[in-house]
């Protein structure tokens, strides 16, 4: 039941990226960072902190949105340590 439900989530997860990379030249999700940009930026996010998020492929310019956005100070700040990004617990060395 469980690899059932992590093959939903991962289909629905690649059609809302397929749908985001369409949208993704709508105007908020440019200018000045507004709530749907965070939210975004935050989901798009996760691939840091969970290994089999693969959303990046075939998807190129919601990539450059994504990179946009996490190379802002306040992202950059609050990026998942080195640690967590290797898959490795916060006491132990990558």
């Amino acid at each position: 039941m469980v690899e059932k439900i992590v093959t939903v989530k991962e289909r629905d997860s690649s059609a809302d990226t397929t749908a985001w990379e369409r949208e993704i030249d709508h105007p908020l999700m440019s200018g000045v960072l507004n709530l749907a940009q965070i939210t975004l930026a935050c989901a798009l996010g996760f691939e840091a902190r969970i290994p089999d998020l693969h959303w990046r492929p075939g998807h190129p310019k919601l990539c450059e949105w994504f990179d946009h956005v996490a190379a802002r100070p306040s992202f950059a700040a609050t990026a998942p340590p080195a640690a967590s990004l290797s898959g490795a617990t916060p006491n132990e060395a990558p």
